[in-house]
């Protein structure tokens, strides 16, 4: 068998993480209404915010609370009560192990033990990141843990030459078009694209036809017949 590489996402591809970020939001929204804030400017205000956060490659739970917290502040309604009960939330949604999606472990085990090279890469606040892929349960399936900042086509590069990996011979499986799948066809690997429940607004991109190296699978466990395939 080749020395086949595979590299795996982590929010959303192997546990739940947006439909969190959907909660913490909705309970934002809950916020605006009692306090009488206009619903659809504070929202507005909230994703600028956010999208600045994400250029300067801060983003995830900590920074989307910071982000809340400025918007608040915007609109007047930034006592220690308020921004203690925001806090308060989202200690609550997000101090807590990740859930891993069903069929997960099975399927990286089953992976492992055929003799593919398993890692992971994922992007986002280092302290946050580790402490879920560490309470996962998964970390000893990897060879490797890749935390960044950012994922694009730069990055790809470097860890292809980081590993001495042979592009045709790696595989990129995630859930995030712009992060996971485009960049890191655009490389020369391959991807594997499993669509998600619910996809962070920012990471929306068209993949293009044109881009023969890209797989698409319904269901992660599907990994373990499309590899058995090679």
């Amino acid at each position: 068998m080749k020395d086949i590489n595979i590299i795996f996402d982590a929010d959303d591809t192997l546990w739940e993480n947006q439909l969190i970020f959907n909660k913490f939001t909705a309970f934002f929204e809950k916020i605006l209404e009692d306090n009488h804030i206009n619903k659809k400017e504070a929202l507005e205000r909230l994703l600028f915010h956010d999208q600045e956060s994400y250029k300067r490659n801060e983003f995830g739970n900590v920074y989307y609370c910071q982000s809340m917290k400025k918007t608040l502040k915007e609109f007047g309604k930034a006592d220690d009560k308020i921004l203690n009960t925001v806090q308060k939330k989202h200690d609550e949604l997000f101090n807590r192990p990740p859930e891993v999606f069903s069929g997960v472990k099975d399927t990286l085990i089953y992976l492992k033990e055929k003799g593919f090279n398993l890692y992971l890469m994922t992007k986002g606040y280092y302290p946050v990141q580790m402490k879920k892929v560490e309470e996962s349960n998964l970390e000893d399936l990897f060879i490797s843990i890749i935390i960044t900042t950012r994922k694009d086509k730069e990055i790809y590069e470097n860890i292809c030459r980081k590993y001495k990996f042979v592009k045709e011979n790696t595989y990129m499986v995630g859930n995030s078009p712009k992060s996971d799948i485009i960049p890191a066809a655009e490389t020369g690997m391959n991807a594997i694209y499993i669509p998600s429940k619910s996809l962070w607004e920012l990471e929306h991109s068209e993949i293009s036809q044109d881009l023969s190296n890209i797989y698409t699978l319904t269901d992660f466990n599907k990994l373990k017949e499309f590899f058995d395939g090679l």
